[in-house]
This record gives C-alpha cells, sequence and structure tokens, in this order.
C-alpha cells in the first residue's frame, strides 16, 4: 500500500490522475516505490490481519498469473469519489506493422 500524496504533497483535482500515473510507471518500471515521510504505519490498522504492509522501501513487484495489477483511489472534498482498478501484462510485444498508408 502507497501514496502518491506522501512523495508530491496533495495535488487537488489531480491527485487521481497523478496516483494513477504512479501506478502505471510503477508496473512498467515492475517495482513498488516508497511511501515517504512515515516513520511508522497507522496502528488504527490491522495490518497483518488485512494482508496488508505499507511500502516503505523500493519493492520488486511480482506478477501474479502473468499480470500486475492495482487500485487507485481518490476522493473529493466535494464528495466526489473514484476508485480504478488497473492491470498491465508482465510482457508486452510490439504489435505487428501493417501496410502503411497516408503518409506525409
Amino acid at each position: 500500500m502507497g501514496s502518491v500524496k506522501s512523495n508530491i504533497g496533495h495535488a487537488q483535482a489531480a491527485a487521481g490522475g497523478l496516483g494513477l500515473v504512479k501506478v502505471i510507471l510503477a508496473a512498467q518500471h515492475a517495482a513498488i516505490p516508497p511511501t515517504l515521510h512515515v516513520d511508522e504505519p497507522s496502528r488504527e490498522i490491522d495490518w497483518e490481519k488485512q494482508g496488508l504492509r505499507l511500502a516503505d522501501k523500493l519493492t520488486p513487484w511480482r506478477a501474479v498469473d502473468g499480470w500486475r495489477t492495482a487500485a487507485v483511489s481518490a476522493f473529493g472534498m466535494s464528495g466526489t469519489n473514484s476508485h480504478v482498478i488497473v492491470s498491465m501484462p508482465d510482457t508486452v510485444s510490439a504489435p505487428e506493422r501493417g501496410p502503411e498508408c497516408g503518409e506525409v
């Protein structure tokens, strides 16, 4: 579990989009970046029981069944909430090029 807010501060309306960018870059690099400025995880969360771990250091992101999957949540002050599931295959092959047409 990580947060982009600890890396750049609160981005207001762009916060959800930046969280999405962070997840895509992390999947491309197969690494989960650390959450900064956290000395100790919240005691209000039973981390072990929930099967969660705070990303406190750069961590390899292993694909499960050939996929890396993450969730991005964004909560707006006006009550707007969003939750997006992102999945990226472990390996991506380049698409085959078709016949060129209309080249300028």
